[in-house]
């Protein structure tokens, strides 16, 4: 056999010798004729699978196809490193396989042909224009192929696709399954595998049959030449199981239960949909069981049609005739590939056991007594059954959905009824006494799905039944209670009347005998009331205790009435209570009163009248026939003795009563009227209300004069009270008259008119002028006309002094003070000053004369009072008048002058101050003094007044002002005020700071002028002009003198001129340094920044920057690309894109600037902005589980991926810490302290982090 370097040196010799004998033939280089790309990829495994017309390829491990591509007029070929690709296409499946390019190899076999001139030794190197794709052969499922695309890095810099536009450089081949690299072990059984691309790119194994469950093995070979390369792995084979819940209920006659099975294929997740799904009974035989009328025998083989029209479904009727509660799965394996194994997991269950029959009463009065039958649920369940229905012969049975749990009662005893008002239940009353029976059968309601017949299935087990107990109902008792209004007749005249009962007699219409309590054991009952004359009244009730009202009119006192009441049961009215009461006719309760007025002394008999009867409306009636006879006594109220015997009351109800003659004094009475019959008197009393019989006596009544006060200011006006000292006989008082002791000294009535008297125990005396008058009081007994005069009482009226005090408001301290009282003319007054406040004063004279002097020695408010009465009023506190002065003792010197004027000033220039003179009291207060002041400068000059015009020197520093008070200049008090003196400097130094924002045409400029070590402050606003000179096409877009931006229109080197001056004829020219702008961008590129997250930013973050050349001047080529951050350079690139990166978030500008060889550029800027990256949001889900509590994070983030889960946690004071998707609390943790401060702590592959507390529940 020929080895590969064997044939490449045979290959190399006829390069040799061909290249010679070109070189004689043409006698020159390659020939322009070649200088074109010359290129194939049509050997597979060594095959020529362009010409050969699809040719059959035998797996057999490595998969290699060979190519060439080369130009021979400019020597390019595969790049080595080589990269590219060829592309495979699976027509049958049209998916697409990239086999990367391996290698680069020497093909001078293809080389060969190609030289028809000279080939030098430099030109060696195009001899390596083959290259090699190569790929693992099982990673290929068989079928035809076609080669869809090549791409190329060749060696001059491009990347070439190579021609595939013809069929017979196009290459197509197929690659058989005869020999799989992939085979299945299971109990020494080898099974080939078929290989297939899934879409997600995974290679598929197929062509297995049907697998029991178990331990097996996969087997991978390779052969690579002569080297067989060999890789297995052992798994454990299982399917999935799909579960099917039957549940069968233990009942008679059961067709059985239908349900569907819908197996889905585990490796795509879609329906196993097939005619008849074959399956295997895999676990034991059950007898009682049938699956589609199969016997379950293990190891049965049978087939499950697949349901009509519906794919992927198939129906299943499982039948159990067993007698007993049970589970039984039956497992079916499915005899198809890639298929679940099934599990019918059956229940048999007695409904019976589910279904409870409780009865309300275990005994119950019969016929009128109530009981409930309900039958319940236990321990329903969706595997047995939700629902409970009662079986009713005259209701039609409803289609299911699935078995209802049922029950059906047997024939009812009378009274007894379906519960219209409960679902399962019975209710009514019971016929007989002793045991009522009732039975029943529980089963099921089901719908069979082949017939769509309903029925009821009774249980295997039989019926069942409850037992109630019948009684005899227990007796009605009836119970009188008499009328509130006759309660008190009651309590004083039952033992007069024993076993009678009472009724008020009136004619006009019936009254309330009262009530009867009927009290039943159970509800409906009727009670019938008989009245005298057969009148009847039936009332019903619907609860067991009640009461019936008994009215009834009676005509006569003391008639007798019989009154009938029947009780009984409404639904047993042989059961009845019957009871008489006797009612004897009282008359009304009347009202009895006193006469308006009465009167009484002790010198005559005292008599008291008054009435008895019924009011009507204002009237009070009294009617002998409805009323009857009565008697009255008087009586005393407090002790109940009796004052008189007992009096009858006439027809129209009048009685009168002599009670004799009584001692003075006050007595309080009362009525007392009792009824008569037949000259027997009835305990029942009427009272009338208390009234007070006062009895007066005929002495004496002594008085004494008072007043409030005995002397006044004119007019005078005085009350005089005549007082009698026994109060008891102010009643006997017939009048009191007033006298005046006259000049002449006799005493005269007061007279209220020419004709009337003044009487009255009040009389006000008015004193219209100065003087004194003296009254007495005359008190006469109206009984006995005997006479008192009081002792006199002498009133005096004065006048009081009018003046005012003249005083200063503000005084000087330590200063003399003198205050005057101003009176009025001709009246004769006396004055008496007092100085309130306490201290700080001396040299105080004329305390008792109109004028006041002292000298305050404290700065602080004196208060002084002056009283002032007139000379002859007596001694009483209104004859005075009072007036009080405040006197204010300041320093005014205390507060100091405010000075305005400027602080920092220019030497040698003038400027103006003024002083403002403060006080300690406010202008307008009424002073006893006047402030004044001067100025004094720094230079020792005085200036007086407040104005000042000053032109400070070098090194001044202060100036004072001074105040004094008027007439004591060496006392004063010094305010100043600190200058600053400055000299204006003109700076020494300008410049012109330039900083470039744009440097091509349109360019942008900002400028600043500055003064290096000299601040513009210091020249104190000075006025400054600036003059520019700016060069043509340069002018200022925005800002002031100082600062602002420049726009330059076009390219070339520019500098700036300046020229700056105040108002004292200093000037400076200024220029800038020289600057050049660029010319326009005329390379044209298109920029991007690329983020997973569209539109979205986050930091920290790396993101790809993409830039794409649009177009550049001719003959330029490309240098490189520079990435500048907010102007700030940050790497540079030579391919299509570069990563830009961001630590904080924040606003970017990020730019790329193309550079050519020739020195054109392009410039593309792209604002971005970077944000925190989000947070999860996440809710902590707690399960219970058998030992404890498990957490579980649920979270949701906007952008980025959840990372990391971390548990920080303190267990018996120890902090730990766990990394885990779920947290496992044991049941020890839990209701102790010794988990403590749970947290979890969420992170994204953003860097953003999420804590929370976590509580469990």
């Amino acid at each position: 056999m020929t080895t590969h370097r064997e044939k490449f040196m045979k290959q190399s010799h006829h390069l040799r010798a061909t290249a010679a004998a070109a070189i004689i033939l043409c006698s020159g280089y390659m020939s322009s004729a070649q200088a074109a790309l010359v290129s194939s990829v049509c050997e597979v495994n060594g095959t020529n699978v362009c010409d050969a017309g699809n040719p059959t390829i035998t797996p057999s491990g490595v998969l290699t196809i060979r190519g060439y591509a080369f130009d021979m007029a400019t020597g390019d070929r595969p790049s080595d490193p080589v990269t590219g690709y060829v592309l495979l296409r699976n027509d049958d499946t049209l998916v697409n396989y990239k086999l990367p390019i391996q290698r680069v190899e020497s093909r001078p076999d293809v080389i060969a042909d190609k030289i028809t001139g000279e080939f030098t030794e430099a030109q060696y190197p195009v001899l390596n224009a083959g290259f090699v794709a190569q790929v693992i052969s099982a990673s290929l499922p068989a079928g035809t192929y076609s080669v869809q695309e090549v791409r190329v890095g060749m060696k001059q810099g491009l990347v070439q696709s190579l021609p595939l536009d013809r069929a017979e450089i196009k290459g197509r081949f197929t690659i058989s399954d005869a020999q799989s690299p992939l085979k299945l072990i299971q109990g020494g059984n080898e099974i080939p595998l078929k290989m297939v691309r899934g879409s997600s790119g995974a290679v598929l194994a197929t062509g297995y049959p049907a697998l029991r469950d178990g331990p097996m093995t996969i087997k991978a070979t390779v052969n690579a030449g002569a080297t067989v390369a060999e890789s297995s792995v052992n798994f454990t084979y299982k399917r999935p199981e799909l579960a099917v819940p039957v549940s069968l209920p233990i009942v008679q006659d059961f067709p059985g239960i239908s349900t569907r099975l819908a197996p889905i294929n585990p490796l795509n997740n879609r329906s196993l949909d097939v005619a008849a799904l074959p399956v295997v009974v895999d676990s034991g035989s059950v007898e009682s069981l049938k699956v589609n009328g199969q016997d379950v025998s293990q190891s049965a083989a049978f087939e499950l049609p697949r349901q009509a029209n519906v794919a992927g479904t198939y129906p299943v009727l499982v039948g159990d005739s067993t007698d007993q509660e049970a589970a039984r799965d039956v497992r079916l394996w499915v005899n198809l590939p890639d298929a679940p194994n099934i599990v019918l997991q059956t229940t048999a269950w007695n409904p019976a056991s589910k279904i409870k029959v409780s009865q309300s009463h275990t005994s119950v009065a019969i016929k009128v007594q109530d009981a409930d039958v309900q039958a319940k649920l236990e321990g329903a369940s969706k595997e047995t059954c939700n629902t409970l229905s009662m079986i009713r012969p005259d209701y039609m049975l409803s289609q299911t959905a699935g078995v209802n749990c049922a029950i059906r009662f047997g024939a009812l005893p009378e009274g007894m009824k379906y519960n219209p008002y409960a679902a399962n239940a019975l209710r009514g009353s019971l016929p007989l006494v002793g045991d009522n029976t009732i039975e029943y059968t529980p089963g099921v309601v089901y719908t069979n799905p082949a017939t769509r017949q309903t029925a009821f299935y009774p249980v295997k087990s039989g019926s069942g039944s409850v037992t109630i107990a019948g009684t005899t109902p227990s007796p009605i008792a009836l119970t009188f209670k008499n009328d509130k209004l006759l309660d008190t007749f009651y309590a004083k005249n039952s033992a007069q009347f024993p076993g009678k009962m009472f009724a008020t007699v009136d004619k006009s219409q019936p009254r309330s005998l009262g009530i009867v309590n009927v009290k039943a054991g159970y509800r409906e009952i009727t009670t019938r009331v008989t009245y005298p004359g057969d009148s009847v009244k039936e009332f019903n009730s619907s609860i067991p205790e009640s009461n019936v009202a008994l009215v009834m009119q009676a005509d006569t006192p003391w008639a007798e009435s019989k009154v009938k009441v029947e009780s009984w049961y409404q639904r047993a009215p042989e059961f009845k209570t019957v009871q008489e009461f006797d009612f004897i006719g009282v008359p009304q309760g009347p009202l009895v009163d006193f006469e308006k007025t009465f009167t009484s002394h002790d010198q005559a008999e005292t008599t008291v009248s008054g009435f008895i009867g019924i009011a009507r409306g204002q009237t009070v009636v009294f009617e002998p026939e409805s009323m009857g006879q009565w008697q009255v006594t008087i009586k005393d109220e407090k002790s109940g003795a009796s004052m008189s015997t007992a009096v009858p009351v006439d027809a129209e109800g009048k009685f009168s009563v002599n009670l004799g003659r009584l001692t003075a004094g006050t007595r309080f009475i009362v009525a007392e009227a009792r009824m008569v019959n037949d000259g027997a008197v009835i305990n029942s009393a009427v009272t009338s209300k208390s009234r007070a019989l006062v009895t007066a006596a005929g002495d004496v009544i002594e008085a004494t004069l008072t007043a409030r006060a005995t002397s006044g200011k004119v007019p005078f006006a005085q009350t005089l009270n005549a007082n009698v000292k026994n109060a008891k006989m102010l009643a006997n008082v017939k009048a009191v008259a007033w006298e005046v002791l006259g000049e002449d000294g006799n005493w005269t009535r007061v007279m209220r008119t020419e004709s009337i008297e003044q009487t009255g125990v009040n009389y006000t005396v008015r004193m219209e002028s100065v003087g004194s008058a003296t009254y007495r009081a005359v008190l006469v007994n109206k009984y006995s006309g005997a006479e008192f005069k009081t002792e006199p009482l002498t009133l005096t009226a004065f006048d009081v002094p009018t003046f005012t005090v003249t005083a200063p408001g503000v005084v000087l301290v330590g200063r003399p003070v003198e205050l005057k009282v101003q009176a009025q003319e001709g009246f004769d007054a006396s004055y008496q000053w007092r100085i309130i406040t306490t201290g700080g004063v001396e040299q105080v004279s004329g305390e008792n004369t109109p004028t006041l002097t002292f000298t305050p020695t404290e700065i602080k408010n004196y208060s002084i009072e002056v009283l002032g009465r007139a000379a002859s009023a007596p001694d009483n506190p209104a004859a005075d008048v009072k007036k009080t002065i405040g006197v204010k003792a300041v320093n005014p010197l205390a507060a100091r002058a405010s000075l305005q004027g400027p602080s920092y000033v220019e030497a040698g220039k003038q400027y103006t101050y003024k002083a403002i003179i403060n006080d300690v009291v406010p202008t307008t207060a009424a002073k006893s003094y006047e402030v004044l002041g001067y100025w004094m400068l720094p230079d020792g000059t005085r200036v007086d007044g407040t104005d000042l015009l000053y032109t400070p020197a070098p090194g001044d520093k202060v100036i004072s002002y001074y105040t004094y008070v008027k007439g004591y200049p060496e006392e004063t008090t010094a305010a100043t005020l600190s200058i600053k003196t400055w000299a204006y400097n003109w700076p020494s130094t300008w410049r012109i700071k330039l900083v470039p924002q744009i440097t091509d045409v349109p360019a942008v400029v900002k400028y600043y002028v500055e003064t290096p070590d000299f601040d513009l402050k210091s020249l104190n606003g000075e006025p400054l002009s600036y003059t520019w000179s700016l060069p043509q096409n340069v002018t200022r877009s925005s800002g002031s003198d100082v600062a602002g931006n420049l726009s330059i229109t076009s390219q070339g080197t520019y500098q700036l001129a300046l020229q700056v001056s105040d108002t004292r004829g200093n000037v400076t020219n200024v220029t800038s340094d020289e600057f050049t702008i660029l010319p326009p961008a005329s390379v044209q590129t298109q920029a991007s920044i690329v983020s997973k997250y569209p539109g979205q930013f986050f930091a920290p973050g790396s993101y790809y920057l993409g830039l794409k050349i649009l177009g550049m001047p001719r003959g330029d080529s490309f240098l490189r690309n520079d990435v500048l951050i907010n102007q700030t350079k940050v790497g540079e690139f030579t391919g299509t894109g570069h990563y830009v990166n961001f630590q904080t978030p924040g606003q970017y500008e990020v730019t790329v600037r193309t550079i050519t060889r020739a020195g054109n550029y392009g410039e593309q800027a792209l604002p971005v902005e970077v944000k925190d990256p989000p947070k999860p949001v996440c809710v902590v889900k707690q399960t219970s589980t058998s030992s404890g509590v498990l957490l579980t994070p649920e979270c949701q983030v906007d952008a980025g991926v959840l990372r990391t889960t971390t548990w920080n946690y303190t267990l018996d004071g120890v902090a730990q810490k766990a990394t885990s998707k779920s947290f496992a609390v044991p049941k020890a943790w839990l209701g102790t302290t010794r988990l403590t401060d749970l947290r979890v702590s969420v992170d994204t592959d953003l860097g953003a982090i999420t804590e929370q507390p976590v509580t469990i529940q």
